[in-house]
């Protein structure tokens, strides 16, 4: 009996023990969160966390919790924790104030595959490599744009051959989405490798359409195994395809670089490959002159590898997004009453109907500018960025963030945001003019689609100019009108590595001026 009676007593004593440590633990953990101020957030469900709670349209719905928990808030996808930005000011703090702290990229299997060994603008973690990667392509891009005369000939050129065509039959409404995005492919590869290639890419242009759909499709099933790794196995297929798109890519842009790089520049045109080459020719030498053996030594050879990788960024980056920007541009002006009328009486009163508009007519071509703007406000093709990576712990609106965690920009909820955009449901160009019909000033900065900090994109020049030209060249040329008896437009948009309207078709029929 005393036996039992002790190792009851010493069981009540480990129970309590056991309680008592329990309630230790549990007291230092909610210690260490006041402590760390870490963010507000969900519970989210075992497993899963709340990434069931995302839908279709995530951007949306972390919009919707940024009302319950604030413009910075903590959520748990899968295994994988996650801070998510909402406000231009947290956003501004973290990736332009905070740059060296929030310009990582997480370890994400679909970035390994896009990144070429980190070598990948877009992709690839920040450090050394990356801000000598971005700053080539930036003065590449800059010297492009030296020659602004050959960038007019280039966007009018490849817009009038798409007026002939979508003229040539205006019988019938159709989706101007495949002939949008071939002429932006044609303008980028012109851009990028000059007009001296005599070979036709027409069918490698069509694979690489099909290979870019397919990268944004196998992109969206990959993501899930960035939040449940242990599905590698069953993903196999997706992860597959999506080498094959990066590989082809990578392999096309090659092959034409090795055609190209010593082409004529007089013959070719100013293009970024050749300016890239100059560049890095210049830097070579001037490295020299200084030391020798600098180069030899250099922890970062930039083989012809990221060369190529550097121009495959350039080129590939922006079809997409540029492309399924003109359609969200087309369909916001149908689905505007008046505002087509508005901007081709801009066209016809500022620049005649002789010639094309070109940059330099930007100041007299105010709603046309305004017009690119709000599209890019109200589409934001890319609405949660690409995601970020602390490489350090550090803090954002008071709140703790720690070394090591992923970080989602969501843009599309500050470029909706009601206290900076009045009614930001609505289409409406005429916001980011003054009283006088001229760009706001303090509007022509807006950068916001293309987010901010050393990571911000690269193209976001280019991509307003082409945007301004190639839509300036169509209106001026083409009446547009939807079909009649069509069905109401859809502007929610489909959700994946950008943000897609909904297929539309469109009547298509050229302007006739008076004589």
């Amino acid at each position: 009996m005393e036996d039992i009676s002790v190792l009851q007593e010493r069981s009540l004593f480990y129970s309590v023990c056991l309680c008592l440590a329990v309630t230790v633990v549990l007291l230092l953990l909610g210690l260490s969160k006041i402590w760390r101020k870490s963010p507000p957030g969900p519970f989210g469900l075992p497993v899963v966390g709340s990434l069931l709670h995302l839908g279709d349209s995530p951007h949306l719905a972390l919009s919707k919790m940024a009302k319950v928990y604030g413009s910075v808030f903590s959520i748990r996808l899968g295994w994988r924790k996650a801070v998510v930005l909402n406000s231009q000011d947290v956003i501004k703090e973290a990736l332009s104030r905070k740059a060296g702290h929030f310009s990582g990229r997480p370890p994400f299997h679909n970035f390994q595959i896009s990144s070429n060994g980190g070598k990948s603008i877009a992709f690839g973690d920040c450090g050394p490599l990356h801000q000598r990667n971005k700053k080539l392509a930036t003065r590449a891009l800059y010297s492009v744009f030296s020659d602004i005369t050959r960038f007019n000939t280039l966007a009018q050129q490849e817009t009038e051959q798409l007026c002939s065509l979508l003229t040539e039959n205006t019988s019938e409404a159709r989706d101007l989405t495949p002939y949008l995005r071939n002429v932006v492919i044609n303008f980028a590869f012109r851009l990028v490798f000059g007009d001296s290639s005599k070979e036709d890419h027409t069918v490698a242009f069509q694979s690489l359409m099909q290979k870019a759909t397919d990268f944004v499709e196998n992109n969206a099933a990959i993501n899930v195994l960035d939040f449940f790794p242990w599905l590698h196995f069953a993903m196999q297929k997706q992860c597959k395809a999506m080498k094959a798109s990066v590989k082809e890519l990578l392999d096309f842009v090659g092959n034409v670089y090795k055609l190209q790089r010593h082409a004529d520049v007089k013959e070719a045109g100013v293009n970024v490959a050749a300016s890239l080459d100059k560049i890095v020719r210049e830097d070579m030498l001037r490295a020299g002159k200084h030391d020798p053996t600098r180069l030899q030594a250099a922890e970062m050879p930039l083989d012809e590898d990221s060369l190529v990788t550097i121009l495959a960024d350039t080129f590939g980056a922006g079809i997409e997004t540029v492309s399924t920007s003109l359609s969200w541009a087309l369909l916001f002006i149908l689905s505007t009453p008046g505002l087509q009328d508005d901007l081709q009486a801009e066209l016809k009163r500022e620049i005649g109907t002789d010639h094309l508009p070109t940059l330099q007519d930007r100041a007299r071509l105010p709603l046309l500018q305004a017009t690119v703007l709000e599209v890019l406000r109200k589409a934001t093709v890319i609405p949660l960025a690409i995601p970020h990576y602390t490489t350090e712990d550090s803090t954002v609106a008071g709140y703790d963030v720690l070394k090591g965690t992923t970080v989602l920009v969501n843009l599309w909820a500050v470029n909706h945001d009601p206290k900076h955009f009045h009614q930001p449901e609505m289409f409406n160009p005429y916001r980011f003019l003054d009283e006088e019909g001229q760009v706001l000033v303090n509007q022509q900065a807006f950068s916001l689609p293309f987010s901010t900090g050393g990571r911000h994109c690269l193209g976001a020049t280019l991509a307003k100019a082409q945007l301004f030209m190639f839509l300036g060249c169509l209106l001026q040329r083409l009446h547009l009108q939807l079909p009649t008896n069509s069905e109401p437009l859809n502007l929610d948009g489909i959700f994946g590595l950008t943000l897609k309207p909904y297929p539309f078709k469109v009547q298509v029929s050229p302007r006739k001026f008076e004589q």
